[in-house]
């Protein structure tokens, strides 16, 4: 499947012709699409940025005389992105970012208005980053039978960089999982907050979660998980970016029910993780049994190092 493609129609005039022009082998290298205003298009892969010629050739340095982001064309695709409705998508761009089907996620930076510290409204855009979301069957490798083995079901940290890769290798072990690739098909609670996850499934779009895989698309992580202790009886809870404001007490009430978590989170090592205000409690108190964390963002997916949390010696970072 060709994921950059689906992006295409949300660009029109110049930029379209020129993203339209890149081969089709170059695709499936390429992460983001970056506009910045007064900027000439950027295209993030592997091995850094690289800038479009008029040919669609990818260039490591920008070309002399390169056409340029105007604030008409950042508001025009951003328009679009919210299907011309920027008044209803508030919210959403108040944090930054808005999901699009398929699980690709456009981040967003501009001129907002803010009160007492928070963000209202987002009224002109000056960055957007779209992050190209693919489903890359196997991409968790042996993760299942190295974590899930003979009926284990420990509660799983992964850990990362941004781009390492955490949401692909996630959304591969989840649905490996329901599909029984370890034994028998686990039920899996999928709380989908920004819609990454599951890329518009409930609208048809979106990604294969597996079989015994029930999706919570939009809910916030707390009332999602709730609802699916209360409701979806799983064996499994999974969300994707935890350690946010909140959600702290919502994960220490799954535990106390005996429901294991698989999860996401920013950080490069144990001691960065654990400097973070709402993860710090989380491993405190022992609600995690295995920390997997993931190499650089020029090898997404890749596995650094899977630590034993009840085995850790003190002091280890």
């Amino acid at each position: 499947m060709d994921e950059y493609g689906t992006l295409l129609p949300y660009f029109s005039g110049w930029m379209r012709q020129r993203l339209e022009a890149v081969p089709e082998g170059s695709r499936p290298f390429i992460r983001e699409i970056r506009l910045r205003l007064g900027q000439p298009v950027a295209l993030t892969a592997k091995d850094g940025p690289f800038f479009l010629s008029r040919e669609g050739r990818l260039l490591t340095k920008p070309p002399a005389f390169p056409e340029r982001a105007s604030r008409e064309e950042l508001l025009e695709i951003l328009k679009k992105v919210c299907g011309y409705s920027l008044q209803s998508c508030q919210q959403e761009l108040a944090q930054g970012y808005y999901t699009l089907p398929g699980g690709h996620r456009v981040g967003i930076a501009g001129t907002v208005s803010a009160e007492n510290g928070r963000v209202n409204a987002l009224w002109q855009p000056l960055s957007l980053n779209f992050r190209i979301a693919r489903q890359l069957p196997g991409a968790a490798g042996d993760l299942p039978r190295k974590l899930y083995s003979g009926g284990e079901r420990p509660s799983v940290l992964i850990a990362g960089v941004p781009s390492s890769g955490k949401t692909t290798l996630l959304r591969d072990l989840i649905r490996r999982l329901s599909m029984g690739e370890t034994g028998r098909c686990l039920q899996i609670a999928a709380v989908d907050e920004r819609g990454e996850l599951g890329g518009g499934r409930e609208q048809g779009t979106g990604l294969d979660l597996g079989p015994c895989t029930d999706l919570l698309s939009g809910y916030p992580k707390g009332a999602g998980m709730e609802i699916a202790l209360r409701t979806l009886a799983p064996d499994i809870l999974a969300c994707d970016e935890i350690g946010g404001e909140g959600e702290t007490a919502a994960i220490l009430s799954s535990a106390g029910a005996g429901v294991p978590l698989l999860a996401t989170a920013h950080g490069e090592n144990f001691a960065q993780i654990a400097r973070r205000p709402a993860l710090r409690p989380l491993l405190e108190a022992g609600i995690f049994d295995r920390l997997v964390l993931l190499g650089s963002s020029k090898n997404p997916g890749a596995v650094r190092e899977i630590i034993d949390l009840h085995h850790r010696e003190e002091g280890t970072p």
